[in-house]
């Protein structure tokens, strides 16, 4: 009878423990079972996540690694070890590896098949004894990592204008592998927003969470909104609010991975501070101001005959172009026009020419 069998195991030299970079070896047993000689013993390894195979002797094609070299022959009853070596994959974050391995194929001079098992089939049946597996478990370090995101709640969708509520949403997620608590929030209260959420405290530009979040576990997360009403008199397009993770605390006494609490930055790798914008509708308003001065080519001082020069600014401070701006001038006892670029019809002076126009925040 022809019969191989495998079995799969650590080896000794790497008795662990194992984490991410780590090596480890396998090895592999090859036994037969039967009463003819096998001759041309190929085996496979199947490649499993987390390992990068770093051993020579073997060659990957996609999630397979084959022997470059079979076993040339093995007698009845003979048993022979090969090894294969692997890394835990530096950025692996699970906590345990299966590793399994087959006898892919192998030759008798008798030309029998395997009494009880399909060479290279990938498959461990009852019988199948020529397939086998060994595991390690992988030590995950622990790792501190709060992220922050902030969006506008669908419960105050808009459009916003001066004296709109709105809501935004903080939500706080737990990237890392250990529990975090008393997570504290902070927002930042811009110029347009004022705070109308009582749940909130606000000390000069920032608002702290009253309540802090007690716990949050690996791979959670919660929401907490807060609510603004827009300025009244802000007079802006657009609000931009930010906020952050202010401070949190966890039992390992780890400091945030990627990140600093509280320090009101967003680097390159914070994130635990975000924002999110809202438009603002600004009414249209129309709003022309005039002032009067005596111009400084007439400072006087002034006599009956003398000549003067009065200034007329005007400044637009509405938000829309004002045009065809006409200007009177109501003209005293004691002052004759002289000025040919306005006309005088009873006692008032109109200007010949008006303001054709003048954008929002200009003067003329």
């Amino acid at each position: 009878s022809f019969d191989l069998a495998l079995s799969k195991s650590v080896s000794s030299s790497t008795p662990g423990p194992y984490a991410a970079g780590s090596a480890v070896t396998f090895r592999l047993r090859v036994t037969n079972q039967g009463n003819v000689a096998a001759q041309d013993i190929q085996l496979w390894d199947y490649l499993p996540a987390g390992l990068t195979l770093s051993d020579n002797g073997w060659t990957q094609n996609g999630a397979v690694a084959s022997l470059n070299n079979p076993i040339a022959s093995l007698a009845p009853g003979a048993t022979v070890d090969v090894e294969i070596d692997f890394v835990v994959a530096p950025g692996f974050g699970g906590t345990q590896i299966v590793n399994y391995a087959e006898i892919a194929a192998a030759s008798n001079g008798s030309g029998l098949n395997d009494t009880d098992s399909t060479p290279g089939n990938g498959a461990a049946g009852p019988s199948e004894d020529d397939y086998d597996d060994s595991s390690i478990n992988i030590i995950i370090p622990p790792l501190f990592d709060l992220a922050l995101s902030k969006s506008v709640s669908t419960s105050t969708p808009g459009p916003y204008a001066a004296g709109s509520a709105v809501t935004f949403l903080l939500t706080v997620s737990n990237e890392g592998n250990v529990a975090a608590q008393s997570i504290q929030l902070w927002d930042y209260l811009p110029a347009g927003l004022t705070l109308s959420d009582n749940t909130w405290t606000q000390n000069g530009g920032v608002a702290s969470l009253n309540s802090p979040i007690a716990s949050l576990a690996p791979g959670a997360s919660q929401t907490v909104e807060i609510d603004f009403v827009v300025a009244p008199g802000f007079g802006g397009t657009q609000v931009v609010n930010y906020a952050e993770v202010g401070s949190a605390s966890n039992a390992s006494g780890l400091g945030d991975t990627d990140s600093t609490p509280g320090n009101g930055a967003s680097g390159a790798n914070e994130d635990d501070y975000d924002s999110a914008g809202i438009d603002i509708i600004v009414p249209p308003m129309f709003d022309l101001a005039l002032s009067k001065s005596v111009s400084a080519s007439t400072p006087g001082p002034y006599a009956a005959g003398s000549a003067v020069t009065f200034r007329l600014t005007v400044t637009n401070q509405g938000n829309v172009a004002a045009q065809s701006i006409q200007l009177w001038d109501y003209l005293p006892a004691g002052l004759t026009l002289s000025d040919n670029g306005w006309t005088l019809n009873g006692g008032i002076a109109s200007l010949n020419s008006p303001i054709a126009s003048l954008a929002p925040g200009a003067s003329q």
